[in-house]
């Protein structure tokens, strides 16, 4: 059987394109930190405004029992990490609002 498996770096690629194209930001700086739940990077736009983007990362090894300790899953059995890591940055961009 031949596929494809989205992995983290090709969603992040995804991620950046649509930003990217909706002129949020026209480049990526240097990674400013590295934490359980995300990658934080600086990024600027096209009047090098620069800002901090934050790149969520659920699954790493550290955090395992998220699925335990969240309820971005609504008691599923099944989700991959991918999802669970939109859901926690869709959640956290409408409290940022």
């Amino acid at each position: 059987v031949q596929g494809y498996r989205l992995t983290n770096a090709g969603y992040d690629y995804l991620a950046l394109r649509t930003l990217s194209s909706r002129q949020v930001i026209s480049s990526v700086g240097n990674q400013m930190g590295v934490g359980k739940e995300s990658d934080i990077y600086i990024v600027a736009n096209e009047d090098e405004q620069q800002f901090a983007m934050k790149l969520h990362r659920l699954g790493r090894t550290s955090f395992r029992s998220l699925k335990n300790k969240r309820d971005y899953h609504k008691h599923r059995h099944k989700m991959s990490w991918l999802y669970l890591s939109r859901l926690a940055a869709m959640k956290e961009f409408a409290y940022m609002k």
